[in-house]
């Protein structure tokens, strides 16, 4: 079996989960694949190939624009051969339905967040272009049940189109490093729906305790926020590699995740995998993910997750999340992607 992955998300993502997904993916799949580049940035796509990058000490407006047109060739080139058996987009933008004559596409629709959130940058756009792939897909894989109801809800996709596959967890070991007390984590983007204000107001109820906050510099707001509540001497910000990351996963008290809408949450399995418990919102997601071992909190509510801030502080517990990430696994998440890929060819 011949699988055609394309550009997209190796041309926009340096890094992240969706790039993150497909290099797993793919490493862990018992079938052909091509994934057709001139020069990528991303620092994943190393492990699978050998690539250029492209202008990488240089920023300019439209950068990663012009190396999506430029991979978007190679990838038009693969799709007009024809030397696959299935095709399995990145992203969503929908430039492949006029090449793909009569062969099959599996989309990997990863959540329904700018469906639900309209007001974020690109939204109209993905929407658009997202509807469009799904409309067009052959069957869509998406990473957990919730969003397979959100997709069915938001455009009306049989059931027996969608597959739940769920993602994998990090083969990471669990690190034995002293933890430093009453210090939480706060991992990735902070766009507003990710609710990081509610775990700014907690952090000030509970003053003993500090934050490390791994992600790009705190905007100006963010910062009139952390100024006007006088926590400045309580919260760190900085940018980590995978393995600075695992460290300040193990060493802390646990990992904060206020997010109100995810379609998986990958990083409860990074924090599992080092060894770290995970406090994350009351949402139906993070309860497929997280099960009965993370800790859960009311994400309208900045008192509900100072009181399960100050019960982890009491008792850090780490002794289900081994059991927990047993249930997750990249070779799975390949195995069972499989099986979707030949379900489509035997139609």
């Amino acid at each position: 079996m011949k699988i055609l992955f394309d550009h997209q998300i190796f041309s926009s993502q340096k890094v992240g989960g969706i790039s993150r997904y497909h290099i797993e993916l793919i490493k862990h799949l018992p079938a052909d694949w091509k994934i057709p580049l001139f020069f990528s940035n991303n620092l994943y796509i190393r492990e699978l190939m050998s690539v250029p990058s492209f202008f990488p000490e240089f920023q300019f407006r439209g950068k990663n624009r012009l190396l999506e047109r430029i991979n978007r060739i190679k990838t038009v080139s693969a799709l007009k051969k024809g030397d696959f058996d299935i095709f399995h987009p990145t992203f969503y933008e929908s430039f492949a339905l006029e090449y793909l004559k009569d062969k099959p596409m599996v989309l990997t629709l990863h959540d329904m967040t700018h469906d639900r959130y309209p007001e974020l940058p690109a939204a109209k756009w993905e929407k658009r272009e997202k509807y469009a792939m799904a409309c067009a897909a052959d069957a869509i894989i998406v990473p957990s049940q919730f969003t397979a109801d959100e997709l069915m809800a938001c455009y009306h996709i049989p059931a027996k189109k969608i597959h739940v596959v769920h993602h994998g967890a990090p083969e990471w070991h669990f690190k034995m490093l002293p933890v430093v007390d009453n210090r939480f984590l706060f991992v990735g983007g902070r766009t507003f729906y990710k609710n990081f204000p509610v775990v700014l107001k907690a952090l000030k109820t509970v003053p003993e305790s500090t934050l490390t906050v791994v992600g790009p510099p705190f905007n100006d707001e963010e910062k009139t926020i952390i100024q006007s509540l006088g926590i400045e001497k309580q919260i760190t910000q900085k940018k980590a590699s995978d393995e600075e990351l695992t460290e300040l996963y193990a060493s802390s008290s646990a990992l904060i995740f206020s997010s109100k809408m995810e379609g998986f949450g990958l990083p409860v399995l990074e924090a599992f995998a080092a060894g770290c418990p995970v406090i994350c919102s009351d949402i139906p997601v993070f309860r497929e993910v997280g099960g009965d071992t993370a800790l859960y909190f009311d994400p309208d509510s900045p008192a509900s997750l100072a009181e399960v801030m100050r019960q982890n502080m009491k008792t850090r517990c780490t002794e289900n999340l081994a059991a927990q990430l047993a249930k997750f696994s990249w070779q799975k998440c390949a195995d069972e992607t499989y099986q979707v890929y030949e379900s489509i060819l035997k139609k």
